[in-house]
């Protein structure tokens, strides 16, 4: 019949040299036990620097986030306004702003540009260049 044998006796055993720890050893211990002293007292005073960094840039992103959409909602809202006076609908029933909408957008851009070359920058050449209308 077998005999049974305890876990703790299978265990391999590491010889040791001298039955003292070396200065070396003693002093990796040491500072081995300075750093698990440090990161437990991190970890007790509230998380590293780079935990505090991440979570302020997490902040600023859902900031970043919350502005865009309130802006995007004040441009909706605009967009509503103006879709009786042209006929033309800016604005999806799920809030989407549809093509139509970019383009009368752009279009209004175009024509002010126009408009603002038309009567400010084209005079101001004209009398710089001496070219004035007679």
């Amino acid at each position: 019949m077998a005999r049974f044998r305890p876990h703790c006796a299978t265990r391999a055993v590491q010889p040791r040299c001298s039955t003292e720890d070396s200065e070396e050893d003693r002093a990796q211990r040491r500072a081995q036990n300075e750093r698990d002293g440090a990161a437990r007292q991190g970890e007790q005073r509230g998380g590293s620097g780079l935990v505090d960094e991440d979570l302020g840039m997490l902040r600023e992103r859902l900031e970043l986030m919350k502005t865009r959409e309130t802006q995007l909602d004040e441009i909706k809202l605009m967009l509503r306004m103006m879709e009786p006076a042209t006929g033309l609908q800016f604005v999806t029933a799920e809030g989407g702003i549809t093509a139509t909408a970019w383009i009368f957008v752009v279009a209004n851009i175009v024509v002010a540009l126009y408009l603002t070359k038309a009567t400010l920058v084209d005079p101001f050449t004209r009398v710089l260049t001496g070219n004035l209308p007679s």
